[in-house]
């Protein structure tokens, strides 16, 4: 991945004037005002941009904030409805931790604009405004996404093609973990896999009707709605137990005791760079002793990071399947495929065979189910009621978390 170019003093200068002129040309982001020198925060903006990471970080969908917005009868700087991709360039931009990037597009010989991907350097101007979230957040928002991204196999470049329909990038080979691709043949729409199309012979893994797909979903939230008693509040019960159980092991002072250390390794870090500057140690051991000061500081920042993201990952669960059971308890029947429930409660589906795909929760369930049609047969009723799905459903459920 190209790294933006960080300037030396030589260039600064003439950098801040670009950017001078470059604000005054280019719109600025929501939650900014332009007040003919500098960026200045619309604070009736920016609230609803702290809002927004904020709720990225608690693991809401993307797709579930721009509805709110919408709801709320906001509107983006150009004055459109928020869409998830709206919403994932925000979270993206820089400049809301005060950096300004340059030259992320550029003209070519023939005056054609293009996305620069490297072809030109790339200056990034730090604390050149007011910020309206902290980097730290800025950081765990998009490390949240990079990890959403990467855990559905999604390959950026393809991104935008990948998020047209409700199943874009959600569909993966249980074969081979490609990505499924949509595709209309004979009257239907049906999902191929991408290795499979690439090379049958690595995947003999073929494709799924996109009907059949949305039958298993609802034939799934029906259980859901009548085996809650049976399986979702007893899972809720379990998950809590065990993070509980969790923070017991771990310790409650851990996150204390790590501050702590980082805080008496900074501060021995300050009396060693003292001696140093009174000639009172040698410059061998000087950078030896430092050395290993720096390299402690990174472990204990390490693990201070990683279990931020335990934490954030177990939240994340625990409010997916408390949004489940609220979902569950409104005692539904559902007959028809409902895309904003899709998007609220399922990670991604993996297909096992033709006639089976499992439909991983962003609660941590794992729920298999049959497909209803294959090459036009229908195999199975689509709706399942009662105590004999809320039996099935536990019978197939499992946790993976």
């Amino acid at each position: 991945m190209y790294t933006p170019y960080i300037m030396d003093t030589a260039i600064l200068c003439v950098i801040a004037l670009f950017a001078v002129r470059l604000q005054i040309i280019v719109n600025p982001p929501y939650g900014y005002d332009w007040d003919g020198k500098n960026l200045v925060i619309n604070e009736e903006q920016a609230k609803h941009v702290r809002w927004i990471f904020a709720q990225t970080l608690a693991g809401v969908p993307l797709t579930r904030i721009a509805r709110e917005m919408n709801d709320k009868g906001l509107r983006t700087v150009r004055g459109n409805a928020w869409q998830p991709g709206t919403l994932r360039d925000m979270i993206a931009n820089e400049r809301y931790v005060g950096d300004v990037l340059f030259q992320k597009k550029y003209t070519d010989s023939q005056f054609n604009r293009h996305v620069n991907r490297g072809e030109v350097n790339q200056y990034m101007l730090t604390d050149h405004h007011e910020p309206i979230v902290s980097r730290e957040e800025y950081d765990a928002a998009n490390a949240m996404i990079e990890r959403h991204r990467r855990d559905k196999n999604i390959d950026i470049e393809t991104d935008k093609y990948l998020k047209r329909y409700p199943f874009s990038g959600k569909i993966v080979c249980g074969i081979c973990g490609k990505p499924f691709k949509r595709r209309v043949q004979n009257g239907y729409t049906a999902w191929w896999c991408s290795g499979h199309i690439q090379n049958s012979a690595s995947c003999d893994m073929k494709y799924i009707r996109e009907e059949a797909a949305e039958n298993a979903f609802m034939l799934m939230l029906n259980k859901l709605t009548f085996g809650c008693k049976q399986v979702l509040r007893p899972y809720y019960s379990s998950l809590r137990v065990d993070l509980e159980k969790g923070k017991e092991e771990s310790g409650q002072d851990s996150g204390d005791d790590l501050q702590q250390a980082l805080s008496e390794n900074k501060g021995k870090q300050d009396i060693l760079i003292h001696l140093a500057s009174q000639g009172l140690i040698d410059e061998a051991l000087f950078n030896q002793e430092r050395s290993a000061l720096i390299a402690e500081a990174r472990h204990i920042q390490k693990q201070i990071q990683t279990d931020m993201n335990d934490i954030t990952r177990n939240n994340e669960v625990l409010l997916a399947t408390r949004a489940l059971i609220q979902m569950a308890e409104k005692k539904l029947n559902y007959t028809a495929f409902d895309e904003a429930l899709f998007e609220d409660h399922v990670d991604h589906i993996r297909v096992e065979a033709r006639d089976r795909i499992t439909f991983v929760l962003k609660c941590g369930l794992e729920l298999r189910e049959k497909l209803t049609m294959i090459d036009g047969r229908r195999t199975n009723s689509c709706m399942g009621t009662g105590s004999k799905a809320a039996s099935q459903l536990s019978t197939r459920s499992r946790q993976s978390v």
